[in-house]
């Protein structure tokens, strides 16, 4: 659940911005000794902690290479010496416990960084380590029989604006023999419970009648017939319908809407979670796949994704089942659950060819697509057509902005640039978008012309820069007036052949400052957020929202924001996912402090929080 703060900028003071700071010079990585000490103590997080023994303690950050750890003691005590100068996060783990971070307020939570000063000795260092949850039952067939190898996993339920949303976040556990099952380690929260029995992969199960078994018993029992009439009767046997089993969620049902949310607390194990495993009908669904010219797409790859109704429940991955074309180009797809489906095929093209000395990249001919939607109940499905057509290019221009002058300029070299579109990987599974990705990448030309080609009509990508050179950043990638640099983009038959001017410049925003009480104290606590103004720019993949928890003592900083109209808010105990939900940023918006960014710019912006 997200609670935003209390005293959300209720009486807020701010020192406005601060004059313009150089450029910081990034740190080189490498293992650096130093004179620094870390110390504290792990304990449990109870009303009378006790210490944790034999927690393993690890402190990462930059420049520090390799992690340094250590082991507590009987008193739950650590000790970390010879470290350099930094920012650091520190973290402690143990069997049966939820790995914890320093300053985390809740299990499983982002915590606090550590910073350490050149020589400086840290003490009273205090990790707190919850207790894992854990679920536990048995899983049956149809018959009682206990059902063994099946997968179950705790599925956390996402509220606000996710309610729909079930993110997988563990692997579960396997049945044994005896049909049980027991997933631990769990944070602190609400879950469903699911059980996913294997996937048939050699033949379909088919399940007979009552009556057709009876009809199979008394031809056992009757005298050998003649191979004529045995023929006839086999073809009078009607065909047995197949099944699977599909996933069911506690108590007993393939809706997760209907499923029983199960509350945990620190440490609390829930028994008597029995599921029966429940047969599903399947079909087969079947088709042709031909070429742009009419011919057969001999080894065409067939993949049809399972979809999830906007809003509707996501449980791990879709239902996916996969065939390659045969040399007639025909395809049959066996085993095939009830359901909404995306049926999509594709042919890969040759492989690239390198660009002429001095000219324009050159690639091979795009990648082939063709989709359809098929709607799947109880009756196979036969005849689907799909046609393939060649997928989507573009070329474009990679340009180099130096905010010092006002002549585009070019860096050394760009022999390692990369430019491509990838589906979105954040947000809930979209076959339209994630099925695969083009594999023919790039070419970039030595005056910075690129071409990428083979992406789907219809499919929704994000534009990727790869091989950036030291010192310079994507700036913007512009496309008809849409940057494609912002936040996913669905392409149409429309776009093929629009052209991209990528520009990198080199000089990053800043936002820093300290947030502190009205009394001075500093405050750690929180996750400090920029977000846009324009709501437009909101969501799961979007490069205008950025939060971060400001270190030990109450400092922040936020960096790598494109030029614009921002908010700052802060808010706390909340999972860091959750600071892109659109519901958490209208709330913040309504009290958040305007900011403007322009290029290049680094502004302080001190926090002064008061409670009501």
């Amino acid at each position: 659940m997200i609670r935003l703060l209390p005293f959300l900028f209720w009486a807020l003071a701010f020192a406005g911005t601060g004059p313009s700071q150089p450029p910081q010079r990034d740190r080189a990585a490498g293992n650096v000794d130093g004179t620094a000490v870390i110390s504290g103590r792990v304990v449990t997080d109870e009303e009378r902690p006790q210490p944790v023994r034999r927690a393993i303690v690890t402190l990462t950050g930059a420049g520090l290479v390799p992690s340094r750890g250590a082991i507590t003691d009987d008193e739950g005590r650590f000790r970390i010496e010879g470290l350099p100068e930094g920012r650091f996060a520190l973290t402690a783990t143990r069997a049966s416990f939820i790995t914890s971070a320093y300053g985390a307020k809740r299990p499983a939570r982002p915590g606090t960084p550590i910073v350490v000063s050149r020589g400086a000795t840290l003490t009273d260092i205090e990790v707190r380590l919850w207790r894992g949850a854990a679920l536990e039952g048995i899983v049956r067939t149809e018959t009682g029989a206990p059902a063994e190898g099946v997968r179950v996993r705790a599925v956390p339920v996402k509220a606000g604006s996710k309610a729909n949303v079930l993110t997988l976040t563990n692997n579960g556990a396997l049945t044994d023999a005896r049909g049980r099952f027991r997933v631990f380690g769990l944070e602190p929260g609400v879950y469903v419970v699911a059980a996913t029995p294997p996937a048939t992969t050699t033949s379909s199960i088919t399940a007979p009648t009552e009556a057709e078994v009876d009809a199979i018993l008394e031809r056992l029992r009757r005298p050998a017939a003649t191979n004529r009439t045995e023929t006839a009767e086999a073809a009078s046997v009607p065909r047995l319908p197949a099944f699977d089993f599909a996933p069911v969620f506690f108590p007993g049902t393939h809706i997760a809407e209907q499923a029983t949310a199960i509350t945990l607390a620190p440490g609390q194990a829930r028994t008597g979670l029995d599921i029966t495993l429940r047969r599903v009908p399947t079909v087969e669904v079947a088709g042709a796949v031909s070429l742009p010219e009419g011919g057969p797409a001999i080894g065409a790859v067939v993949q049809m994704t399972a979809v999830t109704p906007t809003g509707g429940v996501q449980f791990g991955e879709p239902r996916r089942f996969s065939v390659t074309a045969g040399a007639d180009g025909t395809f049959s797809l066996l085993r095939v659950t009830p359901g909404d489906y995306e049926l999509v095929a594709r042919v890969r093209p040759p492989l690239r060819r390198d660009a002429p000395s001095g000219g324009v990249p050159v690639l091979g001919p795009p990648t082939l697509w063709a989709s359809a939607r098929v709607v799947v109940t109880d009756q196979s499905i036969s005849g689907v057509s799909l046609v393939l057509t060649p997928g989507l290019t573009f070329s474009g221009q990679l340009r180099f902005q130096s905010l010092s002058s006002e002549t585009p300029t070019r860096p050394p070299s760009m022999p390692a640039l990369g430019v491509a579109m990838q589906p979105p990987t954040t947000t809930p599974l979209d076959p339209r978008a994630q099925l695969w990705v083009s594999p023919e990448g790039s070419l970039v030309g030595p005056g910075g012309e690129f071409v990428i080609t083979g992406y789907r009509p219809g499919a929704a990508y994000q534009l990727f820069v790869s091989g950036v050179p030291s010192g310079w950043w994507p700036h913007t990638a512009l496309m008809e007036g849409r940057d494609l640099l912002d936040k996913p983009a669905r392409f149409a038959h429309d776009d093929d052949g629009k052209a991209i001017v990528v520009t990198f410049i080199d000089q990053q925003t800043e936002v820093s400052g300290e947030l502190r009480t009205t009394s001075g104290a500093p405050i750690s606590d929180v996750f400090v957020i920029a977000f846009s103004t324009n709501r437009a720019l909101w969501g799961e993949v979007s490069r205008r929202i950025v939060a971060v928890r400001p270190d030990i003592d109450g400092r922040y900083t936020i960096t790598g924001l494109p030029a614009g109209e921002y908010f700052l808010g802060a808010v706390t105990d909340v999972d860091e996912g959750d600071t892109r939900d659109a519901s958490l940023l209208d709330a913040l918006s309504r009290a958040a402090i305007p900011i403007h960014l322009a290029l290049g710019d680094r502004k302080i912006q001190h926090l002064t929080l008061g409670v009501r």
